[in-house]
């Protein structure tokens, strides 16, 4: 960050934590709301164990498969589904005339416990999401796979879709009512030619990616989820389009990981002269968001990153974890050609 972390094995006890705290409070200065702008987006979670420690972490996004199979006897082939239609032993047509939704990216016949859209809303009620600086606070992009031609005639699972997507809309609405704007959901993956379905989700965002720069979905917000290499992306970092500037949603690229690659695809979002987006700029990030926080430190002043080598055996170094509340104190105790021994001590604020 510009600041070096202080030398804590070379102090006097006594003055360790106040060390800490003014070496924190220095790194927080030095951290501007154009830094504070970067962030990930939690990209794949359908398995929804992950997403305590994901919002301990700072997730404000998370993306989710919605997974279409128009089979009823494949519906009736998970455990999970299946426990919780009323009546088990009615035949599959009858329990699942349209088909379901199962949240996973590619559907194998070997998963019988995949999580459904009701353990979607369970977890939504069950989590408490809040942020006193972001509203909303948490933002569910659905994408959809195996996703029928929603306004063709020809293709007759599409009103199987469309009314599993009706029944899940009414569902979740009721379901986060008493959230307020807290929960918001964007629809991914439905396509700009697709204006049949436009309004009939009217509370309900929509992804843009770049395909059409006039969009169909002119009565909802938009959020820009797209290829960060694209053509279109460099228009909106230079700010072409007005709407995107004022979108309640965070720009999102797909899917720079490696720290390298992130700080290409953040830096032009630190340069004064683009403009700064009040949602934020986010990566669409399937790993550890821990790892996202060590890699972009450099850029975001928000965390730690510093070189484990020789020049620095048996140093010290801290990071402040505003979502806990904590500061984490690592000190590497050993070093070696295949393993690097450190220990951290975190301490409660």
């Amino acid at each position: 960050f510009g600041v070096p972390p202080p030398q804590l094995s070379m102090l006097p006890s006594g003055n360790l934590l106040f060390a800490m705290v003014v070496w924190v409070a220095c790194t927080e200065a030095h951290s501007s709301p154009r830094q504070r702008s970067l962030y990930f987006e939690s990209h794949g979670r359908n398995d929804m164990r992950q997403w305590p420690a994901d919002g301990k972490k700072g997730a404000r996004y998370i993306k989710i498969d919605f997974n279409f199979q128009s089979d009823p006897w494949t519906c009736a082939h998970q455990e999970r589904l299946l426990a919780q239609v009323p009546d088990s032993s009615l035949p599959p047509q009858e329990l699942f005339p349209n088909g379901c939704f199962l949240l996973t990216h590619s559907y194998c016949n070997e998963s019988v416990h995949l999580n459904t859209t009701a353990d979607l809303l369970a977890q939504l009620v069950g989590l408490v999401w809040t942020s006193p600086h972001q509203s909303p606070s948490l933002v569910l992009q659905l994408c959809f796979k195996n996703k029928p031609l929603l306004c063709s005639q020809n293709d007759t699972t599409a009103p199987k879709w469309l009314a599993l997507l009706d029944e899940f809309y009414a569902s979740a609405t009721k379901a986060v009512a008493g959230l307020g704007p807290n929960v918001a959901f964007v629809l991914d993956t439905l396509e700009w030619t697709e204006g049949c379905v436009v309004g009939r989700w009217p509370k309900w965002a929509s992804t843009w990616t770049g395909e059409n720069t006039t969009a169909a979905f002119t009565s909802a917000a938009l959020m820009v989820n797209m290829e960060w290499e694209s053509p279109v992306w460099r228009m909106i970092v230079r700010g072409a389009y007005q709407w995107a500037i004022e979108s309640p949603f965070a720009y999102v690229g797909w899917e720079p990981a490696l720290q390298s690659r992130l700080e290409i695809f953040f830096s032009p979002f630190l340069n004064d002269s683009t403009p700064v987006h009040r949602a934020g700029v986010m990566t669409a990030y399937n790993g550890d968001p821990s790892m996202f926080h060590v890699f972009t430190a450099n850029l975001t002043g928000q965390h730690s990153n510093f070189p484990v080598g020789s020049s620095n055996t048996k140093g010290s170094f801290s990071t402040y974890v505003d979502a806990w509340g904590v500061l984490i104190v690592c000190s590497v105790l050993r070093q070696g050609a295949m393993k690097t021994t450190i220990e951290c001590t975190a301490l409660a604020r």
